[in-house]
């Protein structure tokens, strides 16, 4: 979660003059589900803030850093003193006029939390045993303007990459809500990319723009830069908000000690047992759990929708109907092992045989998913969409007006088409075994993969040329490659490896990576651009 705030005179709206304005981005790493909101909050507790902390339940915070404290003022006379007070105060005046009809765009205006805001956050993290992070920004990347410039720059590129002519074209000519009623229409659509929801606070990229930053560094920007993704916190018509008293007073999430034996794998640190979401979390995967949570936090409003969950829910639970009894099938197969289990699973019990689709589905979109685990969801959602019956089953057995629009919404024959498609390119051996160049068992699906590995095998080749002069100028013949972890997912590889004595009798070419007290580490130097040049363009 990524918070800002603006000074009440940064306000424009004249009712909320004398109140902040919080602005909130809150990032689920897990299903790639954005929510934003920009909301006043003149209560001393921040009552709104401790709702949306309470409701999100971070992990991480990224708030930027304190300002410095002012300097102490110089000595003056009274006569003096008077009239800059005067003058300060007249200045004031106008001062408060214009940053209101600025609203901390021109990056005058700091967005650092209040007192009162730090005190709500500090409060959040101590109580319950949370182990929330928080994490201190340069203050300067949460001005509006060079936030601004972080956004149009990661969401332009993003546009090219995926050719964004849907996107614009779904954004084009819409009106875009400002929180600045005095400035145009073309200022305020002007403020944001196309491809974001024109409902986006214009305001809420000064903390798009460091959020972005911040996940770029571990590779994860990408999920942010995806519409559907991006959703508003409130939603009045659709859903209830339950503020931060009712999530503690009535134990929604946490209870203040917990039951003996809690903590079995919970966020809350062992206060989840004993809550109600922990007595109503009878559910067999960690994705249905999630989805409970979701429920849970957001109570429905209209009674039809209420009616249409509780009988969906209530026909899945005890009147499965006889399209997913199938022996094998694997939907009917986990709806009958959770409701034998009778215990509250939430993906760590029950679930232990089911992989989470939804990780796996975002670690797709981070393009971070592995050639094993890409097999195993190929394989995953091939089996659950041939458990799945045909519509016009489904209409005819069940009764649930939910799973029956749910079911015809599903592509069914075009989606297991696709996912059989990819299933056939894949060259199983080598994708159990995590060797990703070769994982492709038809050459044509990625027509420059040939010429890369070639390239890769020509580069290896001449390294192995090297290290053989190597070993004859040195008259070492027992010199090899050897390779140097660096991380958990990374290594450096084609070193050699030489006693610190024998590096004066390397040839010119090879160059020092790293040494310890016995041993020093080398590398050929122009093959290594060459080589990592490629790793790079692959």
């Amino acid at each position: 979660m990524c918070l800002a705030e603006l000074p009440p005179s940064s306000s424009s709206s004249s009712s909320s003059s004398s109140s902040p304005t919080l602005l909130l981005l809150a990032l689920n790493t897990q299903t790639g589900a954005l929510l934003y909101d920009s909301f006043p909050d003149s209560s001393t507790q921040r009552n709104e803030l401790d709702t949306r902390l309470r409701s999100l339940q971070p992990l991480e915070l990224l708030l930027p850093s304190p300002p410095p404290p002012p300097p102490p003022p110089p000595p003056s006379s009274s006569s003096s003193s008077s009239a800059s007070s005067s003058s300060q105060k007249e200045g004031g005046k106008e001062g408060g006029k214009e940053g209101g009809k600025k609203g901390g765009r021109e990056g005058g205006v700091s967005l650092s939390l209040s007192v009162a805001s730090e005190k709500c956050v500090a409060e959040y993290v101590r109580e319950g045993g949370r182990k929330a992070r928080v994490e201190r920004l340069p203050a300067a990347e949460f001005e509006w303007g060079k936030a601004k410039e972080v956004v149009w720059k990661y969401y332009s590129r993003f546009e090219e990459e995926e050719g964004g002519e849907e996107g614009r074209e779904e954004g084009g000519g819409v009106e875009v809500i400002d929180l600045d009623a005095e400035e145009g229409a073309s200022a305020k659509s002007s403020a944001l990319p196309p491809s974001l929801p024109p409902s986006f606070p214009p305001a809420c990229l000064s903390v798009l723009g460091p959020l972005l930053q911040h996940m770029q560094t571990f590779g994860m920007s990408r999920l942010l830069l995806s519409r559907p993704s991006l959703n508003p916190f409130l939603r009045p018509s659709l859903h209830m908000t339950l503020d931060g008293v009712t999530l503690r007073d009535l134990e929604i999430f946490l209870t203040p000690h917990g039951l003996p034996g809690g903590g079995e794998g919970g966020r809350e640190g062992g206060k989840e047992k004993g809550s109600l979401f922990w007595f109503l979390n009878q559910t067999t995967t960690s994705f249905g759990a999630r989805l409970l949570r979701e429920w849970v936090r957001k109570p429905l409003m209209r009674k039809e929708e209420i009616e249409g969950r509780l009988d969906a829910v209530d026909e899945l639970a005890f009147a499965l109907p006889p399209c997913l009894e199938e022996e094998g099938g694997v939907v009917g197969r986990f709806l009958r092992k959770g409701r034998r289990k009778g215990g509250r699973g939430g993906g760590r019990e029950g679930g232990r045989g089911f992989p989470d689709l939804g990780a796996m589905v975002t670690a797709l979109h981070y393009h971070k998913v592995t050639p094993k685990r890409l097999l195993l969801l190929l394989q995953t959602v091939e089996a659950v969409l041939l458990s799945l019956p045909p519509s016009l089953t489904a209409d005819a057995e069940m009764q649930s007006s939910l799973l029956r629009s749910l079911l015809r919404s599903l592509p069914h024959t075009s989606l297991l088409h696709d996912v059989r498609s990819f299933l056939s390119l894949l060259h199983l051996p080598a994708t159990q075994q995590e060797d990703k160049p070769h994982m492709f068992s038809d050459p044509s699906f990625y027509p420059s993969l040939s010429r890369h590995l070639a390239l890769l095998a020509d580069l290896e080749g001449k390294l192995s040329e090297e290290l053989g002069r190597a070993q004859k100028e040195m008259k070492k013949p027992q010199l090899v490659f050897r390779s140097l972890r660096t991380g958990v997912n990374s290594c450096v590889e084609y070193l050699i490896e030489l006693p610190r004595r024998d590096v004066g009798n390397v040839p010119g070419e090879w160059v020092l990576v790293s040494q310890t007290k016995e041993v020093c580490r080398l590398e050929f130097i122009y093959l290594f651009i060459s080589f990592y040049l490629f790793i790079y363009l692959f």
